[in-house]
């Protein structure tokens, strides 16, 4: 009788809770489970923790979620009585939360283990040369003419940065099928909004995206075009998983699998001087063609798209990369 009794002490105490004490039923399972170990019956303390855990669904019903509670001592700083406190009540079960597997390797082995900062969790493809050095990443390759270089007039005070961008956006928006007033209205418009009017001509960004289509239909026939393809995925790494999260230019889809395109504004030339610049985009190209590949998709290579020097630059896995 006395056992049917214990069986059912956590219901009773959460159906007598009053509503007006301040005291939810979560804390209160919380506590049973945390009594539970300090008197030594480990088993009973997971049921209690998971109850304790719930999402409430939109019906009103709780979806129970399995989950295990670990109390982290606390530091020394909040003084002995704590301390001596926490060292009674801690379980047997020793935790460390976060650590490094080369750290945690180093512990094991006895050796002196220096402190590391741990990477961010989120990785953004054009920082994964900084923020994912364990990557592997893509080589430049062959170098092709893409069009005629844009003429543009020089103005120190105006940032290449607001230049790439302007570009970026002609380029996104330049759909297939647009009747030439509307392109010439389009780059105008973004022209002036950036304020770099003086410097390039309407007609020079037309050229831009003309010369892309010609020489990217010439190697991809028929292949789908995706702009700004937004990505997301969450991949294993050396530490841990991490998400990665940014936006593809330009995606061609092909029946053999998928090609990158990166549109870039450097405007210096020479294949050399091309491909020295395509390596330091090795990364930025290797992180998003890991996301795509988790995602089930063949990456076949990809390209840098110097829009303003007219040229391209193929990116592979090893050097002479390059899709096509």
């Amino acid at each position: 009788m006395a056992a049917g009794r214990a069986g059912t002490l956590p219901a009773l105490l959460v159906k007598k809770l009053d509503a007006s004490s301040g005291v939810s039923k979560g804390e209160v399972l919380l506590l049973l489970g945390e009594t539970a170990e300090r008197l030594g019956e480990r088993p009973k303390a997971p049921p209690n923790f998971e109850r304790a855990l719930g999402v409430r669904r939109a019906d009103g019903t709780t979806l129970q979620v399995p989950a295990r509670v670990w109390r982290l001592k606390p530091s020394s700083s909040k003084g002995a009585e704590a301390s001596e406190a926490s060292e009674q009540a801690e379980p047997a079960e020793q935790h460390a939360w976060p650590v490094r597997p080369a750290v945690a390797a180093m512990a094991d082995s006895g050796a002196a283990a220096t402190e590391t900062p741990r990477p961010k969790y989120g990785v953004a493809p054009s920082r994964a040369a900084e923020e994912w050095k364990e990557l592997a990443a893509w080589m430049p390759g062959e170098v092709i003419s893409i069009g005629p270089r844009l003429p543009f007039a020089g103005d120190e005070t105006i940032s290449w940065n607001v230049v790439g961008d302007t570009l970026h956006a002609f380029l996104a928006a330049d759909t297939e099928g647009l009747p030439r007033e509307e392109r010439l209205a389009r780059a105008q418009r973004l022209l002036a909004a950036s304020g770099v009017l003086a410097l390039f001509k309407p007609e020079s960004l037309l050229d831009a995206g003309d010369s892309l289509r010609k020489a990217l239909d010439a190697r991809y026939p028929g292949a789908t075009w995706r702009r700004e393809v937004p990505v997301t995925a969450w991949l294993p790494t050396p530490d841990g998983e991490r998400r990665i999260e940014g936006a593809i230019d330009l995606l061609l889809e092909t029946p053999e699998g998928v090609v990158l395109i990166d549109h870039k504004t450097f405007p210096g030339g020479g294949e050399a001087r091309l491909r020295e610049k395509a390596a330091g985009y090795g990364a930025q190209f290797a992180a998003y063609a890991r996301a795509l590949e988790a995602a089930g998709e063949k990456v076949l290579g990809g390209w840098v798209h110097f829009a303003v020097s007219g040229a391209g630059v193929g990116m592979g896995i090893g050097m002479g990369g390059g899709a096509g």
